[in-house]
């Protein structure tokens, strides 16, 4: 069996995206290593994975950065272009050391490494060490970085994509040859905290209201989520959950109906399989767990590729967009009933379901891994075999 690396950004939805993956190629007996930045050890561990610190060593350091932070700094310079200045020379050196001794350590066959951390990648193809990329979501940022002009072999590297091809545009789909799309992969192990279930009152429609576990980036998130609040005060008929995030005060929201409960961790997977209706921002994960689970949803799009899977949603006839800097209470509502009120949307979307359910079923992204394995395996023995009639 192997030894495969998967490298992700250390924010919670990169980390969660090729759970299920990475547990399902470990269960085939993979060695399977969440490589990621610090912080995230604990829970990787308790998914049952094992978990390599990346760039704990500069954490001893005053770089005035925190780890999100320092990455986008670095994705700026990378789109532009432009030299790294002593600091992120510094930090790229110290990742350096870090990926060798890793690479010395554990003799991995393949790392699968997120597209939004490239430096990552250009250190790999500088030790000769397999790769591809493995996308969280459907934009792939190199496309657009400067980079490519210096490393124009990033280009040709193999992107897979953690969301079955139906999901796409089918001109994106006919116009990328290096773009290989997996399975749904929706993790329903994934291991969370407890959760108040009693408060739910079972009788009424769910409504399930998430902005993401990084909803304070979105400067309109006060605004949008008192909006939805107030809309749902005049719906008693629904039972909604909100889930804030852990850096959302609920002492920020002035009014909240008895029908609204808010929460700093919801099970999505658990609450989405009760839900009839998902109020969204647009990220991937949530949309594909939406889908799985055959619910309809509302997007307000919010950064990144958030706007064109609202447009994904809506192109498929999944549910609708709102606009997060401009809505309305008054068209909130309009928003729900008219979900409410046009079978088309559930249609849709149990259709999707059972799409996403079969691919599931299928296995197709452990079985796109395991040809990728056995490929570089046979590319190996060609090399060697070469090597020794030379």
């Amino acid at each position: 069996m192997s030894t495969i690396i998967f490298a992700t950004v250390p924010a919670i939805g990169h980390l969660n995206a090729p759970l299920k993956l990475a547990k399902s190629l470990s269960a085939r007996g993979h060695e399977i290593c969440y490589l990621s930045g610090l912080g995230y050890k604990h829970y990787i561990e308790e998914q049952g994975l094992r978990f390599v610190t990346l760039g704990e060593s500069t954490a001893v350091e005053n770089t005035h950065f925190d780890q999100i932070a320092l990455l986008e700094r670095l994705m700026d310079f990378r789109f532009h272009g432009r030299p790294l200045d002593d600091q992120l020379e510094h930090i790229i050196e110290i990742l350096r050391r870090e990926i060798v001794n890793l690479v010395q350590t554990l003799k991995p066959d393949l790392f699968l490494v997120d597209p939004y951390i490239p430096d990552l990648a250009l250190l790999v193809h500088e030790l000769a060490m397999p790769f591809v990329f493995l996308n969280p979501t459907l934009f792939n940022p190199l496309t657009e970085m400067a980079l490519l002009n210096d490393a124009p072999y990033l280009a040709n590297v193999p992107e897979l994509v953690l969301c079955p091809v139906e999901f796409d545009f089918p001109m994106a789909v006919a116009g990328n040859k290096q773009r290989y799309y997996l399975g749904p992969e929706v993790d329903l192990q994934r291991k969370g905290e407890p959760f108040e279930w009693e408060r739910i009152d079972t009788s009424k429609p769910l409504i399930y209201c998430s902005l993401g576990t990084q909803a304070q980036l979105y400067s309109e998130a006060k605004r949008l989520l008192q909006i939805i609040i107030d809309a749902l005060s005049g719906l008693p008929q629904y039972q909604m959950i909100i889930a804030t995030g852990r850096n959302v005060s609920h002492d920020n929201f002035e009014r909240v109906p008895p029908n609204v409960l808010l929460f700093s961790y919801v099970p999505q997977c658990q609450v989405l399989e009760k839900a009839s209706l998902l109020i969204t921002h647009g990220g991937l994960l949530t949309i594909k767990d939406a889908i799985f689970f055959g619910v309809p949803m509302i997007v307000f799009p919010g950064l990144y590729d958030q706007p064109k899977n609202s447009a994904r949603v809506v192109y498929h006839g999944l549910g609708l967009k709102g606009d997060m800097r401009s809505t309305t209470v008054e068209e909130v509502r309009a928003l729900i009933e008219k979900i409410a009120q046009t079978d088309s949307y559930r249609e849709r979307v149990r259709a999707f379901s059972e799409l996403f359910r079969k691919r599931d079923e299928a296995g197709i992204s452990v079985k796109v891994v395991e040809a990728l394995l056995v490929s570089l395996e046979k590319s190996h023995k060609k090399a060697h075999t070469a090597q020794i009639v030379s």
